[in-house]
């Protein structure tokens, strides 16, 4: 194949170009989060953003295209749209936290889904449409002025590929640097600096409108062509007594490529319909995905920026090689290769697990061999299609371009066919046909849109299409369930795979992608009854209680025990809500309770957007390293909560200790004493290996109990019944369960930063303990158990005047046998079983009452 000629283009501008794509990428992901702590993280809210984005985009690069295009400066152009991202990115710097303040109560604790997706899909439109239009409307600028400044105008491919490797920069340098260092608005204040040095530079370099001629070849449009010229329009491929001559002409006639007028609707069509595939293809691709990665803020980030990157190649492929090509054959080969590329993509996707462990593991592991080997499965997946995705946005862009406008146009309905991609594919098709046929179908709909004169070409696509669809396992389901066991539902939905499935032992799973297990009957359904009661008891009469996370429902069925109590449970996976039938066994009929009501919503806007107020609320353990999860530890969301607590009520964090670091368990426990400065720490059972700490306050007081407080509190009948087998019915199996005072938690935490809406830094700290080889769960509690020191002082209620020795030496005991028990469980844990016998003997004389350590004593003599 021969090459067209170089063209030499102005490394200045194309070093703008990047710094704008790095900006507005930038902006993307810290709008798309900051509109998350109004809108909430469901469905609705999500998709609505990310459409609203794109549909400014489209509406700026529509509406300015023609303008731009007959501008005889288009550098002013330039320079006047980037200031004006710049002002109104820091304009959002004010305007979204209010937005963010009224958004819940728009949109109500259970709206119907036209109010939800109206709100959800409004408000970002209109909140940074000023920004989101000059965004879109760049492109066209950009392209202009580029022309005017190369011998060639025919650029589209170099500018592309510029502006969206600068994207690929911003992705990974807003979620790495900017965003953990500086937080969200001070992030944005740098990407407002950047759009300011754009307009700064083009405006003393580039504002004038260059010499004449050069500003005819970039504009020159054979508006009403010759039947001779429409017969050149297309040149064949090769012509090689031609060729100088033709690349000779384009720069004096950039539309010999171009489609006449009576084609471009088909050109808007192509286009509109490659944004929507590219775009599915995105989204279904990292679905699946995160089926077996680690799901964080920088598997994301990843992902993004690798399809970034590919799109950015496409055009500077196409730039370099394919500019001078024949329109329609070139379009048929690239949707051709971009079939074929998801197929291959697909068999990708099928081994993700397998792959991701075993390449991570080739790395050395820790957080870099982890994300690197993300890096690696998502090149996999996404870089050869999206190198043919780019080069066929170029190829239509530079085919629509004319003095007239152009390639704002093609812009426009691509970037709106990408709008639509979430609602069509993430709500209509992905749950009806299951990802491997959506993704089977974005592969079918490339090389569905060659023309039928170019079908004789689709020899290497009939071929291959067929062979690689049989390839591919009929579902691509990457979640591991236990050896023996039987699946009970598989539910595919854009917030992830929902599974339950049940062991060789009854017991009942339920699991939410590959890593995260949300419990389940049996022993799941011990510990999860625990979380539930424990905070409850330690309130004299709670008549109304909020249950922030559902998962199986047996934490929510707690409350159903409790005399004159009525429970809200909140829940964000829709496929959880369908799938909790099948826990009725360990729940009972939730449904069927007129106590017990369940809501899908995310928790944060849930509790913005609630009026009444609780008695209790407890909130369940969030994986604090999945991406979104971090928002649930932040100040402002513990001040929330703290505004809906009725005088006297308490509220009730559990922590998954087992999956958390040092640091980031004492940014979690700065963050709520700032707010609950009454904390106190409770364990949800005496287990080492999946330790569960609960931060529990009165919303003025702390927690305080008399001696004999369980004997008050239970009365006879299904509650003690219930207790009783989660052995949490005497006072001492109460108490036994308390770790320490605020005090010796505020001496634990340290000074340091909190965890906040505008910073929230677990988002970014979090993960290095998800990616990196982990510590034993029991590491972290004895660190915690050895700083915390309890006293019965700080936990029993005393009369004036009163003492109470026997209670305070019995309490003493418990606590000291429960020590001596973990330590013994270490010790079994890591093979030492006579220092296990010795370490539960003594803590059996400690304290006779504490019964784990009898039992355990027992069945190790056997």
């Amino acid at each position: 194949m021969n090459s067209p000629p170089a063209i030499r283009l102005s490394p200045v501008l194309l070093v703008i170009f990047m710094l704008s794509g790095v900006a507005g990428l930038g902006y993307q992901i810290v709008w798309t989060r900051v509109l998350a702590v109004g809108l909430g993280h469901e469905l609705p809210s999500v998709l609505a953003v990310v459409a609203a984005f794109m549909g400014g985009l489209a509406l700026g690069a529509w509406t300015l295209d023609a303008a731009i295009s007959g501008s005889r400066r288009p550098g002013r152009w330039y320079a006047g749209l980037e200031l004006t991202i710049a002002v109104w990115g820091l304009a959002t710097t004010l305007l979204l936290p209010r937005l963010n303040d009224a958004a819940p109560g728009w949109i109500g604790i259970d709206p119907s889904p036209l109010r939800h997706w109206s709100i959800a899909f409004g408000l970002p439109l209109l909140a940074l449409l000023p920004a989101t239009a000059a965004m879109g409307a760049t492109l066209t600028a950009m392209d202009r002025l580029l022309a005017i400044h190369a011998p060639a105008p025919r650029v589209v491919g170099a500018v592309y590929a510029a502006n969206t490797l600068g994207a690929v920069c911003g992705t990974l340098g807003a979620t790495f640097w900017l965003l953990p260092a500086f937080g969200q608005r001070a992030t944005t204040l740098v990407l407002a600096g950047g759009n300011g040095a754009c307009a700064l530079l083009v405006l003393l370099r580039f504002a004038g409108a260059g010499p004449q001629q050069e500003v005819d070849a970039a504009q020159a449009s054979p508006h009403r062509a010759t039947p001779a010229r429409r017969t050149n329009v297309n040149p064949p491929l090769g012509a090689a007594g031609s060729e100088k001559a033709d690349a000779r002409s384009h720069r004096t006639s950039p539309e010999r490529l171009s489609p006449e007028p009576a084609s471009r609707a088909r050109l808007l069509l192509i286009a509109a319909a490659t944004g929507l595939l590219g775009i599915g293809y995105e989204v279904l691709g990292v679905r699946v995905m995160a089926q077996a990665l680690e799901n964080t803020v920088y598997t994301f980030a990843v992902a993004l920026a690798v399809f970034l990157l590919g799109t950015a190649v496409g055009g500077a492929i196409f730039q370099r090689w394919l500019r001078e090509r024949e329109f329609h054959l070139t379009l048929a080969v690239l949707l051709q290769v971009t079939t074929i590329a998801i197929l291959c993509g697909i068999l990708v996707l099928a081994t993700a697990s397998t792959m991701f462990e075993s390449t991570r593991a080739a790395l050395g592991g820790g957080m870099t061999g982890a994300i690197l080997a993300e890096a690696a499965l998502a090149m996999l997946v996404f870089f050869v299609p999206t190198v043919s995705m780019g080069a066929t946005f170029s190829l239509l862009a530079q085919a629509a371009r004319t003095a007239r406008g152009g390639v704002g146009r093609i812009l426009a309905a691509n970037t709106l066919g990408g709008a639509l991609t979430p609602w069509l594919l993430g709500v209509v098709l992905l749950p009806a046909i299951g990802s491997k046929w959506a993704l089977t179908l974005v592969a079918l709909g490339y090389v569905a849109l060659v023309t039928r004169a170019q079908v004789r070409r689709l020899a290497p696509a009939l071929v291959a299409v067929p062979i690689l669809i049989v390839l591919t396992p009929a579902r691509l389901a990457l979640v591991r369930t236990a050896p023996g066991s039987r699946e009970l539902a598989f539910r595919e939905g854009v917030m992830g795979a929902t599974v339950v499935f049940e062991t060789a032992e009854r017991e009942r799973i339920l699991k939410i992608n590959d890593r995260f297990q949300q419990g389940g009957t049996g022993r799941g359904e011990f510990a999860h009854g625990r979380q539930g009661h424990l905070p409850l008891l330690l309130h004299a009469a709670p008549r109304r209680a909020l249950f922030l996370g559902v998962g199986t429902g047996v934490a929510l069925a707690t409350a159903g025990l409790h005399a004159d109590l009525e429970a809200d449970g909140v829940e964000l996976v829709p496929d959880v809500v369908d799938v909790l039938p099948l826990f009725a066994a360990a729940t009972g009929d939730l449904g069927r309770n007129p106590r017990l009501r369940v809501y899908v919503a995310d928790a944060r806007r849930f509790v913005r957007a609630r009026r009444e107020h609780y008695d209790v609320v407890v909130a369940d353990l969030f994986h604090p390293h999945e991406d979104g999860a971090g928002m649930l530890y932040t100040r402002e969301h513990f001040e929330a909560i703290r505004s809906r607590l009725a005088p006297g009520g308490l509220f009730c964090q559990w922590l998954p200790l087992y999956q958390l670091d040092l640091d980031s368990l004492r940014m979690i426990l700065r963050s709520y004493l700032a707010v609950f400065p009454h904390a106190q720490a409770w364990l949800a059972h005496f287990n080492v290996e999946t330790p569960m700490v609960a931060l529990i306050s009165g919303v003025d007081r702390p927690v305080r109990l008399p001696a004999d407080w369980c004997e008050r509190r239970v009365a006879a009948g299904p509650l003690a019944q219930a207790l009783t087998r989660l052995a949490l019915r005497s006072d001492m199996q109460l108490m036994g369960c308390f770790l320490g005072s605020a005090e010796r938690l505020r001496a634990f935490s340290g000074p340091g930063l909190l965890n906040t809406d505008d910073r929230p830094l677990v988002t970014y700290l979090a993960p290095r303990f998800a990616y990196s080889a982990k510590r034993p769960a029991h590491e972290r509690l004895e660190a915690l158990i050895a700083a915390l020191q309890p006293a019965p002082d700080e936990l029993l209620e005393l009369e004036s005047g009163q003492t109470q020795p026997a209670a305070t030496v019995r309490l003493s005991a418990y606590w000291a046998a429960r020590d001596e028990f973990f330590r013994a469980r270490v010790a079994q844990s890591e093979g030492r079983q006579a220092e296990a016998v010795a370490r539960l003997r003594r803590s059996v004389e400690n304290s006779p009452e504490f019964g784990p350590s009898r039992e355990l004593l027992r069945s190790l003599s056997r």
